[in-house]
């Protein structure tokens, strides 16, 4: 549990689709679902889905991977307001980084952290979406709200 004031534990063994959901927090619950490893089966009528989405649901069973190492850079000591927004998960095949603005509203997240356990995260990694919205810079990327983005490479 992250967050004291107001626990919250996900349920994300399984992922679907939910009418409820924007597009961005689909993208942002999937992000999560991928990067935290725990992902194991896909659930809901998906013959209401299109094509395209139930494909982002397989890529997130082929990046689900409860081997790798989980962690998060950025929690704070004390009570903190929203979940880390900067996620690793390393394995003997690749790594993953989920960046996510937990927020009610836009924000800026800085890759200070990042740099330091992975120098050479911004030539190594890419998007795993591949649908050419991501452009980040070294320093920092500002994310819409509840926006995420999700970066993989292989490890050598």
């Amino acid at each position: 549990m992250l967050l004291q004031q107001r626990p919250v534990l996900s349920n994300i063994d399984s992922v679907g689709w939910s009418d409820g959901f924007t597009e961005t927090q689909w993208r942002t619950w999937l992000n999560l679902c991928a990067v935290s490893g725990q992902t194991l089966e896909i659930a809901g009528d998906l013959t209401t889905l299109g094509a395209e989405r139930c494909a982002r649901m397989r890529r997130v069973l082929e990046l689900s991977d409860p081997a790798r190492r989980v962690w998060c850079l950025d929690v704070p000591k004390g009570r903190i307001e929203h979940a880390p927004a900067l996620w690793l998960a390393e394995g003997p095949r690749d790594r993953l980084v989920g960046i996510f603005n937990w927020t009610d509203g836009p924000c800026t997240i800085h890759f200070h952290a990042l740099t330091q356990v992975w120098p050479d995260w911004y030539e190594t990694m890419d998007p795993v979406w591949d649908d050419g919205r991501t452009h980040l810079n070294p320093e920092q990327v500002d994310l819409e709200t509840h926006g995420s983005i999700l970066l993989g490479s292989q490890n050598d």
